[in-house]
């Protein structure tokens, strides 16, 4: 619902590796994840579940620096004007690391890998204005893509970003 929140320092993962979801989903509006422990979401198959997605706009999630995020994807946010901020670990074993799909900002200055499959970004900023913040390392099949025509994209890089197709 709007504005629901999830603040784990544990663990949150899910035993079925090959199955169809994401392991933590909110849909309302205005909703945060905040993890300073572990969540494993669905890493095997050909999916692109994310391991946390927030479909409502101003979505707002942070991995924090002894945070873990493991799936298929690590951080979707489907809405408007999301916000991702990594400081910990995201591991995607199928496709990006951070997915804005309407626009918003992501930073990271912890350690970002999605290396699952070519083409897999570290982070994916599409359908709305983005800004991405880099001083940590980001590695995957190709760093960061920046989609949309008209659109007003800022990327601001002090870290790493390795892409290993791409760039």
């Amino acid at each position: 619902g709007f504005g629901a929140q999830v603040t784990n320092l544990g663990t949150i993962s899910t035993s079925n590796t090959n199955g169809n979801y994401s392991v933590v989903y909110l849909s309302g509006a205005n909703s945060r994840v905040v993890n300073g422990g572990t969540i494993t979401g669905v890493t095997g198959g050909a999916l692109y579940n994310g391991a946390v997605y927030l479909s409502g706009a101003n979505g707002y999630v942070e991995n924090q620096q002894n945070g873990v995020i493991n799936g298929q994807r690590g951080i979707v946010l489907g809405g408007f004007n999301g916000t991702a901020i990594n400081a910990g670990t995201i591991n995607a074993t199928v496709d990006n690391g951070i997915t804005l799909s309407n626009g918003g900002s992501a930073t990271n200055s912890g350690t970002i890998n999605a290396l699952g499959a070519d083409g897999a970004w570290g982070v994916l900023v599409a359908g709305g204005n983005g800004t991405v913040a880099n001083s940590g390392t980001v590695s995957a099949g190709s760093g960061v893509w920046l989609q949309g025509l008209g659109l007003t994209f800022t990327v601001n890089n002090s870290g790493t970003i390795n892409g290993t197709e791409y760039g």
